[in-house]
C-alpha cells in the first residue's frame, strides 16, 4: 500500500492516537488526542489550582515591575 507525503502529514495532523501535551501551565500531562477531552474534565480542579497559582506569580511579577518603575 502507498501513501503519498501528503497523505501522512494529513494523517499525523488529525490522528486520535496522536500525543499531546495539555496546555495548562505547570500541568505537564501528556495525552492521546482521544483523551483530551476527558483530561480536562477530569483535571478540572487541578487545572484550577494551576492557574490561580499562575496568576499569583504573574500578579507579583507586575507588582515588582511597577515597584521598580516608582
Amino acid at each position: 500500500m502507498f501513501f503519498f507525503s501528503n497523505q501522512i502529514n494529513l494523517h499525523q495532523q488529525k490522528c486520535p492516537k496522536k500525543a499531546v501535551e495539555c496546555p495548562v501551565t505547570g500541568c505537564r500531562r501528556i495525552m492521546m488526542k482521544e483523551d483530551y477531552s476527558r483530561h480536562i474534565s477530569e483535571a478540572a480542579a487541578s487545572h484550577y489550582n494551576l492557574q490561580s497559582a499562575e496568576i499569583q506569580r504573574l500578579r507579583r511579577a507586575i507588582h515588582d515591575k511597577v515597584k521598580d518603575l516608582r
